[in-house]
């Protein structure tokens, strides 16, 4: 899957309707996508039966997310089945069945050559460190406590927490959801809520929280993250721990700090109210 493309496409434009299609050719790659294009012609020209789940299967899934003026190339994965069995259709329909056991043999090598070559020049990437991260966390955190986290690979950390089932105790808060409204990505607009250095230690006290994991450095460049930074290095906080996030890949980080909060925390907050920029709406749930 191609990457984290993302755009704001209008469903009242023409580019909102062929975006996904544009996508498609950098997820399959092109021949894949000229063989399932090639495949679903034939079909339609044939007329073969059959295949309505197919055929609805994409039509269905691909006004659907064209419908969404936010476009992200991760949604069409949901699409990119229909276009494999249509360029399978394709092959096993005009491959001759006196050739079918070499047609067999050829396809599997550039299955295992195309594997192979994916493994060589295009390795999973990983950055390690957020599961010790949050093995840390869970040994010293109290119980029923908040652990707060600033960084940018929050879902990592939220994951690895949740694996966590000796601690389901434990609530993960955001430190941007505290001192910034995002609509889905920063590249997509972010405000910035002009919390004081006072308030910003008082609203993780009220919070029920504990400790804090940082990633340093992240995202500094607006004025609340240089503040939260600030709060951290205050005498409320100090340092228990710095863990290595080792990448084989240029990371945006190089380590996380563990910070103990030695304010006065409260008892964590019963419920939470929810900020959902993408809608625009704030929900509460107990």
């Amino acid at each position: 899957v191609a990457g984290v493309a993302d755009a704001v496409a209008s469903r009242a434009s023409w580019q909102g309707w062929v975006w996904y299609l544009q996508q498609i050719p950098s997820q399959a790659g092109w021949p894949l996508t000229l063989l399932g294009l090639a495949g679903a012609i034939m079909a339609a020209w044939r007329r073969i039966p059959g295949l309505g789940f197919w055929w609805l299967g994409f039509a269905v899934g691909y006004l659907f997310f064209s419908a969404i003026d936010l476009k992200e190339a991760r949604h069409s994965v949901f699409l990119l089945p229909s276009v494999v069995f249509f360029a399978v259709l394709l092959v096993y329909t005009l491959v001759p069945p006196r050739l079918g056991h070499w047609a067999h043999a050829a396809l599997a090598m550039l299955v295992l050559a195309t594997v192979a070559l994916t493994v060589w020049t295009r390795p999973v990437f990983y950055v390690q460190g957020y599961a010790q991260a949050a093995a840390e966390v869970a040994r010293l955190a109290p119980r029923d406590s908040t652990v707060m986290f600033s960084g940018y690979r929050d879902g990592s950390f939220v994951f690895n927490m949740r694996a966590r089932e000796g601690r389901r105790d434990l609530q993960v808060m955001r430190a941007d959801k505290l001192l910034l409204g995002v609509a889905v990505r920063r590249e997509l607009g972010v405000e910035q809520k002009g919390l004081t250095e006072v308030e910003i230690a008082e609203a993780i006290n009220a919070n029920g929280v504990h400790y804090v994991v940082m990633q340093p450095g992240f995202w500094t460049d607006l004025e609340a993250m240089q503040r939260f930074e600030r709060v951290m290095v205050s005498d409320q906080f100090e340092v228990v721990a710095r863990i290595a996030t080792p990448a084989n890949h240029k990371a945006h980080e190089t380590e996380l700090v563990i910070y103990r909060n030695k304010g006065a925390v409260a008892p964590r907050r019963q419920g939470a109210d929810i900020e959902l920029k993408i809608i625009n709406r704030r929900i509460s749930a107990d």
